[in-house]
C-alpha cells in the first residue's frame, strides 16, 4: 500500500503527536531536550530546495520510538527556514 499525499497530510505534526502520548512521554521529552543537531546538519537540511517529507510509523510504548523519533523531531525543528 502506497502512502498517498492525502494520507500523508492526515498524519500528526510532532506537537500533535507529543500531545497524544500516554506512555513514555517524560522519557521522550528528556531525550528530545538532550538532542543536539550539528551546524553542518542544520545547514544541509535548511539548504534543501523543498521541504523533506518524513512519515514515522510508531507507537509511544516502543523503545525505539523514545530513542529515535526525538532526533528526527529536533532535526526538523532546527532546520526550518
Amino acid at each position: 500500500m502506497a502512502l498517498t499525499s492525502d494520507a500523508f497530510m492526515q498524519g500528526m505534526t510532532p506537537d500533535e503527536h507529543m500531545a497524544h502520548m500516554k506512555i513514555n512521554k517524560d522519557r521522550f521529552s528528556q531525550v528530545l531536550q538532550g538532542v543536539q543537531v550539528s551546524d553542518e546538519d542544520k545547514a544541509y537540511f535548511s539548504g534543501l530546495d523543498k521541504p523533506l517529507r518524513v512519515a514515522i510509523f510508531t507507537e509511544d510504548w516502543c523503545g525505539d520510538h523514545v530513542s529515535t523519533t526525538p532526533v528526527i523531531y529536533k532535526l526538523a525543528q532546527e532546520s526550518k527556514k
